[in-house]
């Protein structure tokens, strides 16, 4: 796309720094650089694989894996997890890296509040433990509308797309208008008023009318194109040129069509907004406003009213609260692609391309790969076929029906840069799935080979399965399903497929629970899954550690976290910094998670110790609300010397402390890690009725750069009252929402 081609000096930035984290490894192995990306996408995935420090290459020479580290220094997600934590990656000298090294500072927290939130549609939300996806073109710098490749945000809405209708309206010049009663005969349109005359009209908003005392008849065909001719400002009027009118400019509210004695006008904005234009007239018996003999009506009460249109997916721009031009934010982009999206959307490295999983009106998913175009116009795409999809000019989409025609309600696609360019994706009949060639080559789903090499590959007979990961240490994917006679385990088959190679570890959720309904957590470094159940096999919510190797009927290392609850959900949790920052290959830190109180079903904030690679027994912190309910997936980041943990419950406001949420059903939280205790207070709160999805981070920015760019994202879970940018946005719907970190 033009935009990101004009942006070429923000792309050699991300090089440099890329360049940095290489350098060494070059030097020593006389082995060229990789190619990189251009910017820094953000989306679900980056939660879920994940890097602990594998130590600097002296370290890796003394141990015997420098075979190992040097695949972390090549790999891509590796290279976007140390750019987002720090402003140069970690381990290139011979000390580890410490907590908020090389990390640019910023101002102190503030209180907690909205900086924007805009409504997406009555019911829209990205989803339960889903998040939108966000994407920079660096992490310590911020660009806005006014930059030809402004940094943007991608929603999914979670409704059906529908392409937005104009009002419409007719004007019937029903009489000669030759007749007497012609005189100073006016019809009004929108802000317009036009005066039918029979002279050539010399005074602004004039119309000739014409006035043949043969044909009455074609009198009224004839005043009718010129009436057309005025509204439309063409030179369309009878006879040809464009003296049967004297207007400055086109009707700005509608334009018009003409056959015979009726003219037909159309709202120029689509959707409800042209029902409340004007039509007018103080000449009701030769003039006749949607047919019916009336002085005054609107589009929308006695035409046909117009219909809004809804985005499947949305994105803005002009992000930040100190962009110097425009409204904040600013619709990016928006497209109805003709059915739902309930789980998260992912980016290509460059973020040219968007890829999600769509469900049509007959509960049937298909994998979308959707090229955009800057424009904030709601656009509705049609399926381009995937052989020609490389080549098409944004916006255009492709559709790639899954197969065996399921439906995909809970897995979001997970992006393979390194080996294949492919996306793996589970589904909720247990099957596992493989698209290849997704944004660089011709996209197709992989199918046949087999039971030793096929795909798809069915992992968990009849379970849902959850989004997946695939481990480029190991070569296998793994994916978590939910509960059943099969269900309720930790599974992984290698990326070559085949039904005979499915791994699956014993049952971890009691059946008739929820099951495994988030992706697992994958540290390629320590070679380690974690997965989390909201009721085990002993009525306990819990965490479960693997390695990336485990063997089938292996139950892993369980912690228990509070009381099990067979509905709901346990959503996943986050590492600290420490966790990132500690001991090589052997990490030391800690996981916290939103389990349940020890004898309630209340939601607990707990905090899982990990020594050397092994979890200790967790520490119980604050309760985070008075009542049962589940919360949001966890999100962290580090910013300077604040290591920032966010998260919301979606009822039972906590009011008192440590917690201090506002009176309510839903709110929305940070604390701050650096020497938290299980009685360290949040640092902010505020009000997010029902709760929020899951949530995505943007920058690491100083204050002194642009005011408002550290931010974090996400969407209510129901609706709420969105306040828009002062022109658009504004209403009761599913709320698009920022916050600062």
């Amino acid at each position: 796309m033009d935009a990101q081609k004009s942006s070429f000096y923000k792309f050699s930035l991300a090089a440099v720094i890329f360049c940095i984290a290489l350098i060494s490894s070059v030097l020593i192995t006389a082995q060229p650089p990789s190619t990189h990306h251009p910017g820094v996408p953000e989306d679900w995935s980056y939660h879920h694989l994940i890097f602990s420090n594998p130590g600097t290459y002296e370290q890796a020479i003394a141990r015997g894996t420098y075979s190992q580290w040097i695949k972390f220094r090549y790999d891509t997600r590796f290279i976007l997890q140390q750019m987002k934590r720090s402003a140069a990656p970690r381990g290139l000298s011979p000390q580890a890296g410490t907590a908020g090294a090389g990390v640019h500072a910023h101002a102190a927290a503030t209180p907690l509040s909205q900086d924007w939130t805009m409504d997406m549609g009555s019911g829209a939300t990205v989803g339960v433990g889903q998040s939108p996806s966000k994407f920079s073109y660096d992490t310590t710098n911020a660009y806005c509308d006014s930059d030809p490749a402004p940094d943007f945000v991608v929603y999914n809405t979670g409704l059906a797309g529908v392409a937005g209708t104009s009002a419409t309206g007719t004007v019937t010049i029903h009489s000669d208008p030759s007749g007497r009663g012609w005189a100073g005969a006016t019809v009004t349109i929108g802000a317009t008023t036009y005066t039918f005359v029979n002279t050539t009209p010399t005074s602004a908003g004039e119309v000739r009318r014409y006035t043949s005392a043969f044909l009455p008849a074609r009198n009224e065909d004839r005043t009718a194109q010129n009436l057309n001719a005025a509204i439309n400002k063409t030179a369309t009027c009878y006879g040809g040129g464009s003296a049967c009118y004297d207007v400055t400019a086109a009707n700005a509210s509608v334009t018009a069509s003409v056959a015979a004695n009726v003219v037909t006008v159309t709202a120029i904005t689509p959707g409800t907004a042209g029902n409340s234009i004007v039509l007018a007239t103080n000449y009701d018996t030769g003039i006749r406003l949607d047919g019916a003999t009336t002085t005054s009506t609107t589009l929308g009460s006695t035409g046909t009213p117009g219909v809004n249109g809804q985005a499947s997916i949305i994105a803005y721009d002009n992000l930040y609260a100190g962009c110097p031009t425009g409204r904040v934010p600013l619709v990016y982009w928006q497209y109805n692609t003709g059915g739902r999206v309930v789980t998260s959307p992912v980016l290509s490295l460059d973020g040219s391309q968007v890829a999600f999983v769509e469900s049509d009106a007959s509960n049937v998913a298909s994998l979308v790969l959707l090229k955009w175009s800057r424009s904030s116009t709601l656009e509705t795409l049609t399926n381009t076929p995937a052989g020609s999809y490389r080549s098409c000019t944004a916006p255009c989409m492709t559709s790639i029906t899954f197969h065996g025609s399921p439906n995909d309600t809970n897995s979001s696609p997970f992006p393979d840069f390194e080996s294949d360019d492919a996306i793996y994706v589970g589904d909720n009949s247990g099957v596992l799935h493989q698209f290849t060639g997704v944004f660089w080559g011709t996209p197709a789903e992989t199918t046949g080979g087999g039971s030793a090499s096929g795909w798809p590959v069915t992992v968990s007979s009849g379970s849902t399965l959850t989004s997946a990961i695939y481990d480029f240490m190991t070569g296998n994917v793994f994916v978590g399903s939910s509960a059943g006679r099969a269900g309720g385990r930790l599974h992984y088959v290698p990326s070559t497929g085949g039904a005979s190679h499915v791994v699956s570890s014993s049952r971890l959720a009691v059946d008739g629970s929820t099951g495994v309904v988030d992706s697992p957590i994958v540290d390629s470094v320590s070679a380690t899954v974690y997965v989390d159940v909201n009721d085990d096999e002993t009525t306990h919510a819990g965490v479960f550690q693997f390695t990336t190797t485990f063997t089938s009927g292996t139950g892993g290392t369980e912690e228990t976290l509070g009381q099990g609850s067979t509905t709901g959900a346990l959503h996943y949790g986050a590492f600290d910094n420490t966790y990132f920052s500690g001991s090589q290959s052997s990490p030391t830190g800690n996981l916290y998670i939103c389990g349940r109180a020890s004898s309630s079903q209340i939601p607990t904030l707990w905090q899982v110790p990990i020594t050397a690679n092994v979890m200790g027994a967790p520490v119980a912190g604050p309760a985070l609300a008075t009542g049962a309910t589940d919360c949001a997936p966890l999100t962290e980041f580090l910013n300077g010397a604040d290591d920032w943990l966010f998260l919301s419950v979606g009822a039972h406001n906590r009011t008192t402390a440590p917690i201090s949420c506002p009176a309510g059903n839903g709110c929305f939280m940070s604390f701050n890690l650096a020497g938290w205790t299980p009685s360290t207070a949040t640092s902010s709160t505020f009000l997010e009725a029902g709760g929020t999805s899951g949530s995505v981070i943007d920058n690491s920015v100083g204050s002194g750069t642009l005011a408002g760019a550290s931010n974090v994202y996400f969407s209510t879970l129901t609706n709420d009252s969105c306040t828009g940018n002062g022109s658009i946005g504004s209403g009761t719907g599913g709320c698009a929402v920022q916050a600062p970190q």
